[in-house]
């Protein structure tokens, strides 16, 4: 067979050496979603020191979903959970003027959707403890932890469904939306970066119904002995003042990664 060679048509995950695929069609769907969602505003002076200087915060409201994956198209139908925490910004580079939110963590309780979305398309994405959420009627709770120390709480109590004709406006909406990370990829060694550059990640959702709640959300700060690799990025987001609940929705849907439209941002 003789030694491996990489192909330039191709693409590959690391480890690249076992091979890649050519011309691979990246947008996926997830088709039963769950998300638990808890809005806030803060302080935009506070939240601008997290947001690099190339995006510029449009309203200082973060948006913090914990969100229960199931029939996963691209996982074999596979499931899993995350956390993701999110700030709208505006990118306006010398190419490219996006709005979207920017992603400043997103915690997932499995390996394989986060190593895809770091590598490739710049979604901060690390590991964490998220089990199911818990459903008694009218109440959610859910909770997210680092090998056994939670360090976020929501609940949400349920009220209203949303009409037919709000859903129909919502999903208009949201069919697409512009999801920004930041790729940064250290140096091999020493100081720098061989890549640091904002990304835009498309996604879109439909969802089926919307049920407004009353929420609540909760940062538990973590010592570096219990999370030495975590700790600084609770810490951050605990610090953050949470002004004022703006809303809280639980949504049940579909998503859809649009991957064939990532790029990097310029």
């Amino acid at each position: 067979m003789g030694r491996f060679r990489f192909e330039d048509d191709h693409r590959y995950m690391m480890p690249a050496h076992f091979g890649g695929l050519k011309h691979v069609t990246t947008t996926t769907t997830y088709r039963d979603v769950t998300s638990l969602v808890v809005q806030y505003r803060t302080e935009v002076d506070a939240v601008e020191a997290y947001v690099p200087e190339a995006l510029e915060v449009t309203e200082p409201m973060i948006t913090v979903a914990f969100v229960m994956n199931r029939g996963v198209d691209w996982m074999a139908g596979g499931v899993y959970n995350l956390v993701a925490v999110n700030v709208p910004v505006r990118f306006d580079g010398e190419v490219d003027h996006v709005e979207g939110g920017f992603s400043l963590v997103v915690w997932e309780n499995k390996v394989a959707p986060i190593l895809p979305g770091r590598e490739a398309t710049g979604i901060p994405k690390i590991g964490a403890q998220i089990e199911e959420a818990r459903y008694l009627p009218g109440r959610w709770t859910a909770e997210a932890a680092y090998e056994g120390n939670t360090f976020l709480e929501m609940s949400l109590e349920e009220g209203e469904d949303l009409s037919a004709a709000d859903v129909e406006a919502w999903n208009e909406e949201s069919r697409r939306t512009d999801w920004l990370g930041w790729r940064y990829i250290p140096n091999v060694s020493g100081p720098g970066a061989a890549l640091n550059h904002a990304t835009t990640y498309p996604q879109g959702s439909v969802v089926r119904s919307v049920k407004t709640c009353t929420g609540s959300i909760a940062w538990r700060p973590l010592t570096w002995l219990q999370a030495p690799t975590q700790a600084h990025i609770v810490g951050a987001l605990a610090g953050l003042p949470i002004l004022e609940v703006t809303a809280a929705f639980v949504t049940r849907g579909e998503s859809v990664l649009i991957g064939d439209e990532a790029r990097a941002l310029r």
